[in-house]
C-alpha cells in the first residue's frame, strides 16, 4: 500500500524535487559547499541525479524481494 501512496516513484521523485527547490531557494545549497565541499568534484544536480537513480533501482529491486513472501 505505501508503494502505492506515499512511497510511489513519482511521490518520492516530486519529494526530491520539492525539497531541491527549497534549498536552492534558501541558499542552503551555497552555504552548505562554501562550508564542507570546498572540493566537491560533482555538482549538486549531479548528486540528486544519482540520488534519484539509486532510489529508482533500489524500489524495484525491494519490489521484486516483497513479491517473493
Amino acid at each position: 500500500a505505501l508503494r502505492k501512496k506515499e512511497l510511489s516513484d513519482v511521490h518520492l521523485m516530486s519529494l526530491i524535487d520539492s525539497t531541491t527547490t527549497y534549498l536552492k531557494k534558501n541558499n542552503a545549497l551555497k552555504r552548505n559547499f562554501e562550508q564542507w565541499d570546498k572540493k566537491a568534484l560533482t555538482s549538486y544536480d549531479a548528486n540528486i541525479q544519482d540520488l534519484k537513480s539509486y532510489l529508482n533501482r533500489r524500489a524495484k529491486w525491494m519490489d521484486a524481494e516483497i513479491n517473493k513472501f
